[in-house]
Order: structure tokens, then sequence, then C-alpha cells
């Protein structure tokens, strides 16, 4: 389903009619990645593992968890991802006005019925997965990410270039380091997305306390940082690089009787002043470079 490269949009289906099943299967497993669902319940717990769905098809009477509660726990979420997931409800003839206002207030944002035509199925399926691409994109444009509280990866993009030319005129080095939390998954497994959300906050804070003023801090993605480090003074940025490297190594959170350890890996570029403005994204990439080196299993 997608034109840029990043693959098909995921796309989340519970219902526990295995009929039904076989028709989302039939009718969107080919355009989109499909992961589907018996109750409510199995549902929240992939979420819970993965939150980069684009849109989710519920149906209303399930075992464990039924639609309205799988609606609220999904608009209850901490983790704006999830929180706003776009999620269309599956309904047949024996759910009446009353029950869709219901819905409607709980935060549904569509409705589909039972039985459904292909056509309409993946209608829905492509418009709701192009309108949550767009405002992913612009979210992403957002001078800060909403998640985090730190600059959104494209205000740091700019604001680097700026920066690199105030550096060019004034004659100083500039840094750029990029840093992973290398064991996201397996705290995502052990703990739970909203957790790691939460986990993800601190770290966000502990970046942004850890850093001069005149520096940045950004959310590139999930788990994912850059730092840009100015270097008027070239052992400023060595000592601000080591100090936070130092508050890194050891990074632990109390999670209830629980201990996470947060395992970081980080690439850094630096270069003298640069010819152009645009050789910022060069230096990103440098930076990007040594972080995928360092995040390759050992061969």
């Amino acid at each position: 389903m997608s034109d840029d490269g990043q693959g098909k949009a995921k796309i989340l289906a519970a219902d526990d009619s295995r009929l039904i099943r076989a028709s989302f299967s039939r009718y969107l497993g080919e355009q989109f990645e499909l992961v589907l669902c018996e109750d409510g319940q199995q549902a929240w717990e992939v979420l819970e593992r993965t939150d980069d769905f684009t849109l989710l098809f519920t149906d209303l009477s399930m075992p464990r968890l039924d639609g309205y509660a799988l609606l609220e726990r999904i608009r209850a979420s901490e983790n704006p991802a999830i929180r706003e997931l776009p999620v269309i409800i599956v309904t047949g003839k024996e759910d009446e006005e009353e029950a869709r206002e219901r819905l409607l207030a709980l935060g549904a944002t569509d409705f589909i019925n039972k039985p459904f035509h292909s056509s309409e199925l993946v209608s829905r399926a492509r418009g709701y997965a192009s309108l949550r691409k767009t405002v992913t994109r612009l979210e992403q444009q957002a001078p800060i990410d909403k998640l985090t509280g730190l600059m959104s990866r494209y205000y740091f993009l700019e604001q680097g270039k700026k920066h690199l030319a105030l550096a060019r005129r004034q004659g100083f080095k500039i840094s750029v380091a990029r840093i992973a939390v290398a064991n996201l998954e397996e705290l995502k497994r052990e703990f739970g997305v909203p957790l790691v959300v939460k986990m993800l906050a601190v770290v966000a804070k502990v970046l942004r306390d850890s850093i001069r003023t005149e520096d940045l801090a950004a959310s590139f993605s999930t788990g994912q940082f850059a730092l840009l480090l100015l270097g008027a003074d070239p052992q400023a940025t060595v000592q601000v690089w080591a100090r936070l490297r130092s508050r890194l190594a050891t990074f632990e959170l109390k999670v209830g009787e629980r201990k996470a350890s947060i395992l970081f890996k980080a690439g850094i570029s630096t270069q003298n002043v640069a010819e152009s403005a645009d050789e910022f994204d060069g230096l990103v990439q440098q930076a990007e470079d040594s972080l995928r080196a360092q995040l390759m299993p050992p061969s």
C-alpha cells in the first residue's frame, strides 16, 4: 500500500468469527500487512507490543474483551500512537442506533456493516491508511515531538542547517550524535508499549538535561534520538559527550518491583566548518552510519 518505499501499511483486525477473519484476509491481505485477532484482549496485547498500526477494525461482541472495552482502552492509552489510532467498528444489524451513539462518544472513528463488500472494506482501509500517513507526515514536520517533548526530526534537520551556517561564520566545530535504545524490542516484550513510552519520556528528559542551552536534542523515531553539539570550544564538546555517555552507561528505571535496564548505542560525527549548510544532512548521515555499525550483531 505504500508508495514511499517504507512497506505496506499495517492493519489490525479483531473478530471472533473465523469467517469474518477469513474475509479480512482475502480482501486486505495482499495490499496491507494484516494482523488478525480472535478477540479484543488479543488485539490489545498486540497493540501493547507494537504501536505502528495505521488502522483497527473491530467487532463489538467478542469474548474476554469486547469492542466497547477495547475502544475505551485505546482512547485512554498514554501512548499517542495507540490513543489516536483510527478505529472502525464492524457492526451487525443487531447493533442499534443507541449503540452507535455510545461508540461515537467513546471515540469510534467510523462504522462498517456486516456483511460487507470487498470494495467497501478496501476503500475504507485505503482511505484511512492514507489519512494516517498524511497526519504522521504533518506531525513529523511539527517543531516538537509530542511523545518526548524534544525537537522533531524535521525541525532538528532544519535548525541544524542554520546552526551549521552560524558555525561557518564563527569558525567553530559542530558535532552530531545519533543515539538509540538498543534493546527496545526486548523492553516492549517484557514491560509492554505503555510502560516503554513512559521510559522513553524519562530518557528524553535525561538527554535534554545533559546538554547545554546552545545544543539541540531531537526524537527521530521511537527509541531513536539525535543531538547537535556546538563546539566553539572543542574540549567542551568532548566533555558534554563524555558526561552523557557516562549517564547512559548504567541507565536503570524501577517499574513496580522490577528494574528496567536500558541499553544505549551511539554514533557521533564531528567536522570542521562545512562549505555548505546543505552538508548538515551528510553529517547526520555519518552519525547514522556509525550508529548502525554499533547496532549490527557481531558476525
